[in-house]
């Protein structure tokens, strides 16, 4: 969201709707995904400390035993799911409120791959929706295996349980009285971010059959198929060959990475200083070849001061020297060059004014090449 409401302030500016829209939803969200999220963490830890692990597949049946645990955990995973009366719900629907916007921007459009925003962003939801639910589903309900659990399982104690007992009664209140958050937080915050002062900005569980809450019913409806046929996908994943799964792709990319990586890097750094300099200076050029050739430019010397003889030829000496030391294969006669290259800086700063600056670059130039010609003569 943050992202989109960048692109908008790129092309429209910050009084955009879209930007305001974007940004509201984006700071909302922030909130909100920070109070659900950081309760299923918290519980994640707490059920983990509970049963000794956290494998998903080991654990089922602990509602009677971790009730206060199940109940933050429907709490933030319904918020996290977008169901009302959570403030997730609140949250997604201005989330996905923003991704429609986009299409009627200026910046995207049904004629470009700015449809592909909301496209993306309700399957997204989906999923979302379809973990949240099994979640609840695969740790606290379902048949208890006690024989796969490490240790016997019992509830949290009540210090871990109090930091995600606040936040979900947080997730609640949030959901119920969004006016707490709009008022002291998010309307100044989108006012600090517009041109313009924005109107009171408010949230309200049902705002009418807009796109936004069609496309959470739509969440809904494909979510709940999803669950209820979930043992038939998975079944059909695994009568599948493993070569024909995202999962396998996704590892033998991360395989192959590393070493294209360390392909590429090796390539260009070599540890000579010589080599370096030829990658920068060329870097160097093709960004300035193309961004003339790209950019119209011209160039005017009406209030440019008069380039002296004596400056010129400093200049060339610079260019001729830094030149050399590129293409040197001699270290002795880089060390000379680049000491060229220094004293020719110093002669700049004599006839512009800075006797202080080029006594300093002399006595530097004259220490370090002394004592660079006292190393390089004592190993050779």
């Amino acid at each position: 969201m943050l992202g989109i409401g960048a692109v908008s302030y790129h092309f429209e500016g910050s009084d955009s709707q879209l930007y305001v829209a974007a940004f509201m939803a984006a700071v909302f969200h922030l909130i909100n995904h920070a109070t659900f999220k950081a309760a299923l963490f918290m519980i994640t830890g707490a059920v983990d400390h509970a049963t000794g692990t956290r494998d998903v597949h080991k654990l089922g049946g602990l509602l009677t035993i971790m009730p206060i645990s199940f109940t933050i955990t429907i709490i933030s995973s319904l918020s996290m799911a977008g169901v009302p009366p959570f403030n997730g719900f609140l949250s997604k629907e201005k989330f996905l409120e923003s991704m429609i916007d986009v299409t009627h921007a200026n910046v995207f459009n049904l004629n470009s791959l700015g449809i592909l925003i909301p496209i993306v962003a309700i399957l997204g939801s989906v999923f979302t929706f379809v973990y949240a639910v099994r979640l609840i589903g695969q740790v606290f309900l379902g048949s208890y295996k006690p024989d796969a659990l490490p240790k016997k399982p019992h509830e949290a104690s009540p210090l871990m349980l109090i930091a995600p007992i606040i936040l979900a009664i947080l997730v609640i209140t949030f959901g119920l009285f969004p006016a707490m958050l709009t008022d002291s937080i998010i309307e100044p915050a989108v006012n600090a971010m517009s041109s313009t002062q924005t109107t009171h900005i408010e949230f309200h569980m049902f705002h009418g059959f807009t796109p936004a809450f069609l496309s959470t019913l739509f969440i809904y409806g494909v979510g709940i198929i999803l669950i209820l046929s979930f043992s038939y996908w998975i079944k059909l994943l695994k009568s599948h060959p493993t070569k024909l799964t995202i999962n396998y792709w996704y590892d033998k990319l991360g395989n192959v990475t590393p070493d294209i990586s360390k392909h590429i890097t090796n390539s260009y750094v070599t540890g000579f200083t010589r080599n370096n300099l030829v990658i920068i200076f060329i870097s160097l050029i093709a960004i300035t070849v193309v961004t003339l050739i790209v950019t119209p430019f011209s160039i005017n010397f009406k209030d440019v001061s008069e380039i002296r003889p004596f400056e010129l030829i400093i200049v060339v000496l610079i260019i001729t020297a830094a030149s050399m030391i590129i293409f040197a294969h001699s270290r002795l006669f880089s060390i000379i060059m680049a000491s060229a290259v220094g004293y020719c800086v110093a002669i700049f700063f004599i006839f512009f004014g800075a006797p202080d600056l080029a006594l300093t670059q002399f006595v530097v130039e004259s220490i370090s090449n002394g004592t660079i010609f006292t190393l390089f003569l004592s190993f050779t």
